[in-house]
């Protein structure tokens, strides 16, 4: 049902309806909508629509504005998306990413901490489990190897080295790095009546010197051969046993870091680092896997320098990222000043987890609009050819004619 209206007309005619009476000329003849447009009365508002106060933006002005909110939004959010893309195509959000089903071999099958089986009461039970009674076996070998022919050379006899020296010596050069003496001379910490007299009751000056000159890690006669492909070659069966013991005797978490180490050093070695940001400056580069939960060491690698016959290394923290042997289970979440790797990281595990898959290739045989697929072969042209197309020998239409 329509809505019934009041007529509207002009201001002249009403006028002159006024002054000549309302019989001349009837209302109902004039248009109801009238002659006049809503757009040329200003004071027009239509039913049901409220008056815009003065205060009030008009439209055209507010959509202007929405406009203008809209693009400076627009302008803000590209800025963000900018701000959090790296150099190699990553984008850092900041929000994690959704919670989904964790992969089988992300799984972790037991609980994370120290290994069952083996427990501490003491600091020395902590020593033995690192430093166990292979390594020291190993030393001890190659120490009284090389204390033999020494000793034959200058005409003497060589006082076959024990476990226990063995320790005694390894107990006083720790009490010296405790007592922040290790650039004290080795005849003051024995002789002087200022130092503590645990060096002297320990063993005599003249001992100390002679198994800190010829103490070993390896074979030495075997060592020229092993130097041509490896510059840590002198301490590298000791090393390898050390990371054994870190592996086996802690269960990490699911998230492992890495990062570097400077070990203090300026003694002479092949691969001496110089890094001006760290506070020794001069050391051994090693690189660490610890696990992210506790200070766990549990794999490292002594970084040696160029092999011989390797060629230059180029972003050396991604690149041992990637070819670090760590269970797939370990996953690294951190990598510190090496981020710029994550993508890298990505796409190599990306391409190993498709690896043994065989990719799928159009048919060439079926028309365009169909895009079949196919893993079969020509055994002659080698032109993938789907089922259709193909005979038991996977032969395509074309090699049969």
């Amino acid at each position: 049902m329509a809505t019934w209206r009041p007529a509207r007309i002009p201001a002249d005619l009403a006028r002159d309806m006024i002054l000549n009476g309302w019989d001349e000329e009837p209302i109902s003849g004039i248009d109801s909508e009238s002659d006049i447009s809503d757009v040329e009365d200003p004071d027009y508002c239509p039913p049901g629509h409220v008056r815009p106060s003065g205060n009030q933006p008009a439209p055209a002005e507010q959509d202007q504005s929405d406009t203008e909110e809209s693009s400076e939004s627009s302008e803000e959010e590209m800025d963000i998306v900018s701000n959090r893309m790296s150099r190699k195509g990553s984008y850092w959000a900041e929000l994690p990413p959704t919670q989904a089903k964790t992969p089988s071999h992300n799984l972790l099958r037991s609980r994370s901490g120290p290994a069952p089986g083996f427990s501490t009461v003491s600091p020395i039970d902590a020593w033995k489990l690192f430093i166990t009674d292979s390594i020291l076996e190993e030393v001890l070998r190659c120490t009284n190897m090389e204390g033999r022919k020494v000793a034959t050379n200058r005409g003497k006899e060589w006082k076959k080295l024990s476990k226990e020296e063995l320790m005694a010596f390894i107990g006083l050069t720790i009490l010296a790095g405790s007592e922040k003496n290790w650039d004290v001379p080795i005849r003051v910490l024995f002789g002087s009546p200022l130092h503590n007299p645990m060096y002297k009751a320990t063993m005599s000056i003249g001992r100390f010197e002679d198994i800190r000159r010829l103490l070993r890690f390896d074979d030495k006669r075997t060592r020229a051969s092993r130097l041509e492909t490896d510059h840590m070659t002198a301490f590298r069966y000791i090393w390898d046993l050390f990371l054994v013991n870190c592996r086996q005797k802690f269960i990490p978490s699911d998230c492992v870091t890495v990062d570097e180490q400077l070990v203090p050093f300026r003694g002479r070695t092949k691969f001496l680092q110089y890094m001006p940001s760290k506070p020794a400056k001069y050391g051994i580069k090693i690189f660490w896997v610890c696990d992210a939960r506790t200070p766990y060491a549990i794999d490292g690698i002594v970084y040696t320098g160029r092999q011989p016959g390797e060629e230059v290394q180029k972003n050396l923290g991604e690149n041992t990222v990637l070819d670090w042997k760590v269970p797939r289970t370990y996953q690294p979440t951190s990598l510190k000043q090496w981020g710029c790797g994550v993508t890298k990281a990505a796409n190599q595990q990306q391409e190993r987890s498709t690896e043994g898959q065989q990719k799928r290739k159009r048919c060439q045989m079926c028309p365009r609009n169909k895009d079949r697929k196919a893993t079969n072969c020509c055994w002659k042209c080698s032109t993938p050819v789907c089922n259709g197309h193909s005979q038991k020998q996977i032969v395509c239409d074309n090699c049969t004619k």
